[in-house]
């Protein structure tokens, strides 16, 4: 933790050592928060207040003090002057206390107010718990020739791809979680797609970036880490399978959490991070009941080439970063137009057909009932039957099947199906589904 705010603390206790006249001094500075027994102290110069961590909490309050008094305060008394500043009433807050505009943007010029498209010098709500690493310029002293030539390469010179990445950094250097969308960023190695996560953790800052993965949104002291956080990003988007995406989809719509963290109490706040995730694949989800209500969540860009070891430029990152002014404020510009849209990004033809295909890679089951059953109280077909019916369809669209066993359970869940004992044609007494039949074996029944 950088702590050279501490720099900005000037005035001093110079006393006796006593507990109540030291503590009521700091208090009368009005520079301290807390909330969820965690100290923030203000500082002006960025207009945001900045989490203590509990190992600095005595070198940020003893700031306050003169060094003569600091040599006659003891541990036990420097413990006891952090907790009945944390105690004090009057200094309470809950995380929902910070950042209450969701409009506004804290940079280092100013704040922005994407509503109202104005940068404000002077501020009055000083409940910021961040500010951003860039500046808000107007568009007259805006250059950005490598992120351009970035768009090119990495974007394949793609207008709509373009926008969309534009849109995205905009809406992610915002608390606005309207647009309800995981960000996914898909391709091959050396696309271009790392560049970016670094660009808008650098505008971000690391501060207010976790790394979850996916998989483990759902963990119990995972979702605590994202209280305090702007932004999740993930550079590899694992293999393993989704079993539950219930609190990712509250994450991704900015619903209330409850957070935990390790020895401390349960405690409710309104999610504001977003998560972005790059990789090669979509993940796999091990229960197909969630596949539409994720892919329903996923906003989806596709990079789609490798760039050639000759063609790529070494010092991009830092180009890049060179430019983080202009391309932020271009970014938040098109805030306005997502807003008018509805929060819904542009649309783009090949993420459309993967997140498609990758539907119904996930959902085949309800595919293979649709295009070759018959569901009909009348109609019976034994579980190898059906089966291989299954297999068939499986090989034919190029999805992966499952195990009989698991493909039972699925069918028995269709409404108006059972599953039961009863006779084939030979006598043979088999497991099978009443209620069911491939549509193949019920056109030749019609023809005997």
């Amino acid at each position: 933790m950088n702590l050279k705010f501490c720099e900005s603390i000037t005035e001093k206790f110079d006393g006796r050592a006593d507990v109540k006249e030291i503590v009521a001094f700091i208090l009368r500075k009005n520079v301290f928060r807390c909330c969820n027994q965690q100290l923030y102290f203000y500082y002006r110069d960025y207009r945001y207040y900045i989490p203590i961590e509990k190992q600095n909490e005595w070198h940020v309050v003893s700031c306050f003090i003169s060094d003569a008094t600091q040599e006659k305060i003891s541990h036990s008394k420097s413990d006891e002057i952090i907790n009945k500043i944390k105690d004090n009433f009057k200094i309470q807050m809950t995380f929902n206390d910070f950042n209450r505009d969701i409009y506004c943007i804290n940079l280092l010029n100013g704040v922005y107010d994407v509503a109202e498209c104005k940068l404000y010098d002077e501020y009055e709500d000083e409940c910021f718990n961040y500010f951003l690493n860039v500046n808000y310029i107007s568009p007259d002293k805006r250059r950005m020739p490598n992120f351009e030539h970035f768009c090119k390469t990495s974007l394949g010179g793609d207008e709509t791809k373009k926008e969309f990445l534009l849109q995205m950094i905009g809406y992610c250097c915002t608390i606005l979680m309207m647009a309800k969308k995981c960000f996914i960023l898909l391709g091959p190695p050396n696309c271009g797609k790392s560049l970016i996560l670094h660009l808008i953790e650098y505008m971000i800052g690391d501060d207010y970036i976790s790394s979850i993965q996916l998989e483990n949104l759902g963990n119990r002291f995972s979702t605590a880490v994202l209280s305090g956080k702007r932004l999740n990003i993930c550079g590899e988007l694992s293999a393993r399978p989704l079993k539950n995406i219930e609190i990712f989809k509250l994450v991704v719509g900015g619903d209330t959490l409850s957070g935990e963290f390790k020895g401390k109490d349960v405690f409710q706040f309104k999610n504001k991070c977003k998560l972005i995730y790059a990789g090669n694949i979509l993940p796999p989800i091990k229960n197909e009941d969630i596949s539409t209500a994720f892919v329903d969540r996923i906003a989806l860009l596709i990079f789609p080439d490798s760039i050639k070891q000759e063609e790529r430029i070494p010092d991009m990152m830092e180009r890049l970063k060179g430019e983080a002014d202009s391309i932020f404020s271009e970014a938040i510009d098109k805030v306005d137009i997502l807003i008018k849209n509805n929060y819904m990004f542009p649309k783009m033809e090949d993420a459309d057909m993967m997140l498609a295909d990758y539907s119904f890679q996930q959902t085949h089951i309800d595919n293979f009932i649709d295009e070759c059953c018959i569901i009909k109280p009348e109609y019976r077909i034994h579980t190898v039957a059906l089966y291989e019916r299954y297999i068939e369809f499986c090989s034919a669209n190029g999805v992966k099947s499952i195990s009989q066993n698991l493909f039972s359970q699925k069918i028995s869940s269709v409404k108006g199906v059972e599953n039961k004992r009863f006779r084939s044609g030979n006598g043979e007494s088999r497991r099978g589904f009443i209620g069911i039949s491939v549509k193949s074996r019920v056109h030749q029944d019609s023809e005997m």
